[in-house]
């Protein structure tokens, strides 16, 4: 069983490290190999399981490419990108409501129109992720999971912003089965078409989250309990989430194996109850037979509450898997139900691996079987000890993956998983147990729940705010993360075990480890891939300079924090020299607030000090100064020259955008642009007052409209290099074609972080000395991104 497990999981994690899916042929052509060479290993003297192992690793294998070419294939067609499309589906999972609306899944079963016109040729199914945004002041008609829907969509394929330190959501998207990204058009052509089927598992969960919602009404906890029920967290807190980031307790609201477990012992302790209280059902059923049922019944129901996610499935499968030996009179052991709940997993799921929440869950799991084997203590000590040991375990586990350590993780998770799983979840269960027959009864217990979380809440709290609660880290290379978890390993292991102390030798990485910084004289330039904005990074040897912040959406998206903070952070960069922001557009200007709330920054400049008003400031932790750009100022950090081109003295253009701050940077070897959103106008102006405006780079003015860009500009620039910050599909079509052809034209190479995420630009010192230009979706290819159109 070992050997099955381990062969299907090799088999399938290989798919993980191709950039490209193989064809659907190589599925079949693997197959009949597989049958080859079980015909050519049984002249060779190896056992039969050997055979069998590798047969299953390249079984698996096609299964997983198999599945991956199906999605793939199954995407949305480019031709139904950016139209309308009248489309009918069912609502799946819970929508999470928001005051600007609503975001859900829609399994889209047929797609009667597009712009307009019935009956198209190319048919489309599957799942999609919608927002459904409310106008002010209107109201959305109520969406419920499983209610099927007649709606007009405006879709794309499934693509993300592609950042270092980022969130890679066309992974997610892929792993998910999400077929396409989009949002709903006009509330007049949102017909629904037939209520929730009255007893799925949707549908009952939406019961019992309005339920919880009604009963705790507006509390702070009303999101957690929620989260607990059924897996609903669009109630919780961006405040909430940051505490349980900064405690390392945020995996306590996903029903996590310890839930599912307890639920199944709650039902065995059911019944040993009842077989007590009536002895004569001895005679019909063995209580370990009826407790295993009933357990297996209830850890089933909770699972199917969460949502059936990667965590609920391998904890469900162990569970019963456990439940079974006791039904066939056997007791299997750890090793073997763990084998069981892999193979069971990657069977159900052969993408399972791309997840976070795999290599969690079972990592843990295996961990604590492994270090629960050597502990002789008692029990209350045996389950400290484990907990810490997990807590250390993970340390490079927080770094590999989100960069940052919860310092006071082992603290606050000794209190909260006990007081969670022993308090909390049996209250909210037994809440869910008694609706049916009594709300009140049902209410009673969710506040008993409610306010069993505040306490815990306000503890958490406390510690969030103490002094490095959450430390941050660079982003590591995957081969020192390595390093440091067999270092973690190596010190938990039982004393006495010879060479435990190389482990702190294998941890220093995360200590000592610096991301790399230009020497002086050099620069580096980042356009981190915001979408349709601008955000970039100067650094020279010991500065750094931030020119512009792209967008905050009204709707909560934050380009300051989901996309400069991390990249930031993984450079170590927690104070800057320097925010420039170009002018007040939101695009440019929208994530300057997070920044300026969550860093050191030592000056802040813009074109308009209208941009910060004082309200805006009064929200900023320190008095950073505020400065007015105009052309003529200049200054020097480590041998490189930055000067300020725009806004011209004695020249007001009538649109903003010509008012905008320019800047260049130099070296004496190389020389780079960033001109912003100014337009011709601007251009005209600069190159009329002989403005040194040569540079080997320039980013691309306003995205790419055609209202920049001119011909002189380009001639007078001579750029080796032009790049466009722009997003995927924009509604403005930046770049704009012409635009496209007059830099080609030019004979200027031209990339857009659309296409290509994140670039970095290093500008060595000398001028013969060529750029060393580099791509994140380059770098970071895989095949869950190669699908035509990036």
């Amino acid at each position: 069983m070992h050997g099955l497990a381990i062969s299907s999981f090799l088999g399938i994690y290989a798919l993980a490290w191709f950039t490209n899916l193989p064809d659907k042929r190589w599925c079949f052509l693997m197959v009949a190999f597989s049958i080859l060479i079980l015909g050519l290993l049984r002249l060779l003297p190896l056992g039969r399981k050997y055979l069998l192992y590798t047969i299953c690793i390249f079984l698996s294998f096609s299964y997983a490419c198999w599945t991956a070419n199906t999605i793939a294939q199954a995407q949305l067609p480019q031709v139904f990108e950016g139209k309308n499309l009248q489309v009918v589906g069912l609502v799946q999972d819970l929508p999470e409501a928001s005051k600007t609306g609503y975001n859900f899944l829609l399994q889209v079963e047929k797609v009667l129109a597009v712009d307009g016109q019935p009956d198209p040729v190319i048919a489309f199914a599957g799942r999609v992720r919608l927002a459904w945004y409310s106008q002010p002041n209107e109201a959305l008609p109520e969406l419920q999971a499983g209610e099927r829907w007649q709606f007009v969509i405006r879709a794309k394929r499934p693509h993300g912003l592609s950042n270092p330190s980022g969130f890679d959501y066309e992974r997610w998207l892929f792993a998910e089965r999400i077929l396409a990204t989009g949002y709903v058009r006009e509330k007049e052509d949102a017909i629904r078409l037939a209520p929730p089927a009255r007893f799925s598992v949707n549908s009952i969960r939406e019961y019992i989250n309005r339920a919880i919602a009604k009963a705790l009404g507006e509390q702070a906890s009303t999101g957690l309990v929620q989260g607990l029920a059924v897996a609903a967290t669009a109630g919780i807190s961006q405040k909430q989430w940051q505490v349980l980031k900064a405690t390392g307790t945020a995996h306590l609201l996903s029903i996590s194996g310890l839930h599912i477990a307890m639920v199944a012992s709650l039902g065995w302790l059911a019944m040993s109850l009842v077989w007590w209280l009536l002895p004569a059902l001895y005679l019909y059923l063995p209580v370990r037979l009826a407790g295993g049922i009933v357990g297996a019944g209830l850890a089933t129901a909770y699972a199917l509450l969460a949502g059936f996610n990667i965590p609920t499935q391998r904890s469900l499968v162990m569970v019963l898997i456990l439940m079974l030996g006791l039904l066939l009179r056997q007791r299997l052991s750890f090793s073997v139900s763990f084998a069981w709940a892999v193979l069971v997993v990657l069977m159900l799921d052969p993408l399972a691996p791309l997840t976070l929440g795999f290599w969690l869950s079972f990592g843990s799991v295996a961990l604590l079987a492994l270090l629960s084997q050597h502990q002789a203590h008692s029990k209350g000590v045996r389950l400290f000890s484990l907990q810490l040991s997990l807590s250390m375990f993970l340390i490079p586990l927080n770094i590999a993956f989100f960069s940052s350590l919860p310092v006071y993780s082992p603290l606050a998770n000794l209190v909260a998983i006990p007081w969670v799983t022993l308090v909390v979840v049996p209250l909210i269960l037994l809440g869910i147990l008694v609706l049916p027959l009594s709300f009140e009864g049902a209410s009673g217990l969710w506040q008993l729940a409610a306010k069993a979380l505040d306490g815990l809440e306000w503890g958490l709290t406390y510690l969030a705010e103490l002094p490095n609660a959450l430390l941050y880290f660079p982003e590591l290379p995957w081969y020192w993360l390595v390093l440091a978890m067999l270092g973690m390993l190596l010190i938990l292991l039982p004393r006495g075990i010879p060479g435990r102390w190389l482990g702190l030798i294998c941890l220093l990485p995360l200590l000592t480890w610096q991301p790399s910084k230009p020497a002086l004289g050099e620069f580096r330039l980042t356009v981190l891939d915001v979408g349709q904005g601008l955000a970039t990074v100067i650094q020279t040897a010991e500065h750094s300079l931030v020119f512009d912040t792209g967008s905050k959406s009204p709707y909560g998206f934050d380009m300051g924090e989901v996309v400069l903070t991390p990249w930031l952070r993984s450079q170590q960069l927690s104070s800057l020299d320097m925010l420039m922001v170009s002018h007040g557009d939101n695009d440019h200007r929208g994530g300057a607030d997070y920044l300026l709330e969550h860093f050191s920054v030592q000056q802040l400049v813009t074109n308009d000090q209208a941009n910060f008003p004082e309200s805006a400031r009064q929200a900023w932790s320190v008095n950073t100064p505020l400065t007015t750009c105009a052309a003529g100022q200049t200054w020097v950090w480590d041998e490189v020259k930055f000067e300020v081109l725009n806004p011209l003295p004695k020249i007001k253009h009538s649109k903003e955008n010509n008012q905008a701050c320019v800047l260049r940077v130099s070296n004496g070897g190389h020389a780079l642009l960033l001109p912003a959103d100014i337009e011709q106008a601007a251009e005209q102006a600069l190159l009329a007052q002989g403005s040194k405006l040569q540079a080997d780079v320039v980013l691309v003015p306003h995205h790419g409209s055609k209202t920049s860009s001119s011909i002189k500009f380009l001639q007078a620039l001579t750029p080796k290099l032009a790049i466009v910050s722009s997003g995927y599909l924009n509604r403005f079509h930046h770049p704009h074609p012409k635009i496209v052809e007059r830099y080609q034209a030019q004979g200027i190479e031209l990339l857009n972080t659309a296409a290509t995420g994140a670039i970095e630009v290093n500008f060595p010192r000398l001028a013969q000395q060529a750029l060393i230009i580099s791509s994140y979706r380059e770098q970071q290819a895989g095949f869950w991104k190669s699908w035509e159109g990036h």
